[in-house]
């Protein structure tokens, strides 16, 4: 865009994303949002140059999944609860999973995550040490 509050710039970049856990879902709204954009340029007399980079794909286990049942057992054994769910986040474990290492994400407790309010409690921390303590010594056949 321009430099100035007043100016009405001759280009723009906007950038953004676009996730799902189903690749088929997020072509389908990469592109609708493809089509939206290209609408809104050219109804205003303008175009729309868009790319689209792929950074990583969403991945999923069963509930019942072996690496699914062996981190509840570590969970229970330093005294939570286990509950899974699926976010659309990414994060390391999306790239290890896309090169075939089975990886699982364990949540640290965090509110209010990617605010200028994210938190997480010194007692979410220790439960999360304990929690990663006993999953590496279950790893490791100790």
């Amino acid at each position: 865009g321009g430099t100035a509050t007043n100016v009405v710039p001759a280009r723009i970049t906007l950038t953004g994303e676009c996730r799902s856990l189903d690749p088929e879902r997020a072509d389908a709204v990469k592109e609708t949002m493809d089509g939206a954009m290209r609408a809104a340029a050219v109804a205003r007399g303008g175009s729309a140059e868009i790319a689209w980079t792929r950074e990583y794909v969403g991945f999923s286990f069963d509930e019942d999944s072996e690496q699914v049942q062996w981190v509840a057992r570590a969970v229970r054994e330093v005294g939570l609860v286990p509950k899974t769910f699926k976010t659309g986040g990414g994060s390391d474990g999306n790239i290890f999973a896309a090169a075939g290492i089975p990886t699982l994400v364990l949540s640290c407790g965090m509110g209010s995550v990617h605010s200028t309010s994210e938190r997480i409690s010194i007692e979410d921390l220790h439960d999360l040490t304990d929690l990663v303590h006993a999953v590496t010594r279950d790893l490791a056949g100790a």
